[in-house]
């Protein structure tokens, strides 16, 4: 009996640890999408603002926190950025930058204070 008892014991803790292990990719807190968005929009590099928006779009799809001012304000912020210099197809097909490529102006390098428009 008590090997009964214990075997459904180590089966309810197994099924509730998958369950949460499963739940976890999921936040409560809001921040935890925008602290490591912010942190790489303040790289000051192309790279760093496709990091954010990723992460910030991440939290928009995630239904603990999507409602979130916060996060919606950022996420804003991020997506203004990518519909100018997205030119890898993250989160548009054509950007601005790839608008203006056949009229000469273009983008090269991934620093934003480095980056030369010619």
């Amino acid at each position: 009996m008590r090997i009964m008892v214990f075997a459904a014991w180590i089966a309810v803790v197994c099924f509730y640890g998958s369950t949460v292990a499963l739940g976890a990719s999921h936040s409560t807190d809001p921040n935890q999408y925008i602290t490591p968005a912010l942190e790489s929009l303040a790289d000051g590099t192309l790279s760093g603002l496709e990091d954010a928006y990723t992460v910030l779009n991440n939290g928009l799809n995630d239904p603990a926190v999507n409602t979130d001012p916060a996060l919606k304000f950022w996420h804003a912020v991020a997506r203004t950025g990518m519909m100018i210099f997205d030119t890898n197809d993250v989160s548009i097909n054509t950007s601005l930058v790839e608008i203006l490529e056949p009229f000469g102006v273009t983008v090269s390098g991934n620093d934003f204070d480095l980056i030369p428009l010619t």
